[in-house]
């Protein structure tokens, strides 16, 4: 059976991933949001 996750930004499926299994995770969510952030720059 196929479970739909809702969200409508990939930062947004990041971080439900984070919440259900943190140790797949080197980053935290923020941590990966401020560096993509930082780059746009």
């Amino acid at each position: 059976l196929r479970k739909e996750i809702k969200v409508r930004t990939p930062y947004e499926a990041l971080e439900y991933w984070y919440n259900l299994k943190p140790d797949l995770f080197i980053r935290k969510p923020d941590m990966f949001r401020s560096v993509v952030f930082e780059s746009r720059e």
